[in-house]
């Protein structure tokens, strides 16, 4: 993790320090299943935000299964692409208002992208060896 962090810092990147959570409605969210690192893009640069999870964590299981889903099911993109913009102009500087209207969204994405892979028999791709994007 540290090295990482360090390549990040050491590249313009302006990591956050120490570990940061994941939220997720049920879980405590200190739990190690939603810890990850954060670091944001380098001043005056294109936004960016890299969420580094640990393998087999339930965080990094969530945010693969939340981008296949969402790149399976367009409609379902469609709707929370909407609601993200939606919720972005109804808190313009309020990040803990955001996140509280999105909290209950994610957690009813989270139920149906698991009957959906359930159904289609949805396995992670992404072995960790490379960068995963799940635009949460």
């Amino acid at each position: 993790g540290e090295s990482i962090i360090e390549r990040l810092r050491e590249s313009g990147y302006r990591p956050r320090d120490g570990y940061q959570y994941d939220e997720f409605e049920g879980l405590d969210p200190r739990s190690p299943e939603l810890q990850k690192l954060y670091a944001r893009e380098p001043t005056g640069e294109r936004r960016v935000h890299i969420h580094i999870r640990e393998i087999g964590r339930f965080n990094h299981h969530y945010a693969l299964l939340f981008r296949d889903h969402l790149i399976a099911n367009p409609d379902v993109a469609a709707l929370y692409a909407e609601f993200k913009r939606q919720a972005a102009a109804a808190f313009p500087a309020d990040i803990d208002g955001y996140l509280a209207l999105k909290a209950p969204v994610f957690g009813m994405l989270h139920g149906l992208a698991e009957n959906w892979s359930k159904r289609v028999g949805w396995k992670p791709v992404n072995n960790g060896a490379g960068p995963t994007s799940a635009c949460t």
